[in-house]
């Protein structure tokens, strides 16, 4: 390990140890299995993400009937679909039962079966001396650490393609008001910048690598009537370890005060970083 990578290693790690996000969260299951009902509806309604790697792969060739792929915390399956439908087999990886279960019933309504799904943590998971061609990790809390990409690394043959969040400035959004993290929790679910690109960019590099940066503008909007919002968000919050009765009139007047003309705009924006690179 040379000077500039023990420095990017370091740095990485520092804010990974402050992630407000895995403190909340010490097993991230409960996050995701909180979440997975709604998710195709809310974050996993941005496809564009999923476009961009999906061109980005076949513009080098990759999409390839013979080539196996490892999708890193695949949720609902926004890249394992497609991604199967174009290469030979497909690992979906991710630690939530609720999201794999959603997963499974889609593939095999499209009649996919050319996957498995393993209920498995990345980071502490034996690959043994498996390989896969083509390993994608998108936006995954679990991987915003530095020893996970080099394992990434580890597993790969061909190529990788790890996505984080650009910390640059994105277009101005709704009005800042204070969230119900906040209210409820006293605190944000940030990651503390540990899922800033920035990271595995610089380490990459300062390992040999080339990595290619594709930035992507990702929009998630979703409209709601009041009490479906309502619903949602206390299924998810009362999710929480050390989640209080109490919040409920929270959330309901959160909704309620930040609703208009009966429903509730849930809207984010966020740029995030492609990075792409040959492992070969």
């Amino acid at each position: 390990m040379n000077t500039s990578s023990a420095h990017w290693i370091s740095l990485w790690k520092d804010a990974a140890k402050q992630s407000l996000f895995r403190k909340t969260f010490t097993d991230e299951s409960i996050c995701w299995n909180a979440s997975a009902k709604y998710y195709d509806q809310t974050m996993g309604s941005s496809t564009k993400r999923v476009s961009a790697v999906m061109d980005l792969l076949s513009a080098k060739g990759l999409l390839n009937h013979e080539y196996n792929v490892l999708d890193i915390g695949s949720g609902t399956g926004s890249y394992t679909l497609p991604l199967s439908r174009f290469c030979s087999h497909v690992t979906a990886m991710d630690i939530s039962d609720s999201m794999n279960r959603i997963l499974h019933q889609k593939m095999h309504s499209q009649g996919q079966n050319n996957f498995d799904i393993l209920q498995e943590d990345f980071c502490s998971y034996d690959f043994g001396s498996q390989t896969f061609d083509i390993v994608l990790a998108s936006l995954a809390p679990g991987l915003y650490h530095p020893d996970a990409l080099l394992k990434m690394i580890s597993i790969c043959s061909r190529f990788c393609i790890y996505i984080g969040i650009d910390p640059r400035p994105t277009p101005a959004g709704q009005p800042a008001v204070d969230s119900l993290n906040d209210l409820l929790l006293g605190h944000s679910l940030s990651h503390s910048g540990s899922n800033h690109i920035t990271y595995p960019l610089n380490l990459l590099r300062s390992i040999g690598y080339k990595p290619e940066l594709t930035n992507v503008l990702c929009t998630w909007n979703h409209k709601e009537p009041i009490n479906d919002a309502i619903l949602r968000l206390t299924e998810y919050y009362m999710a929480v370890p050390g989640a209080s009765e109490t919040w409920y009139p929270i959330i309901k007047s959160y909704i309620t005060e930040h609703s208009d003309h009966g429903y509730y705009y849930d809207t984010s924006s966020v740029q995030l970083g492609i990075l792409s690179f040959n492992c070969q």
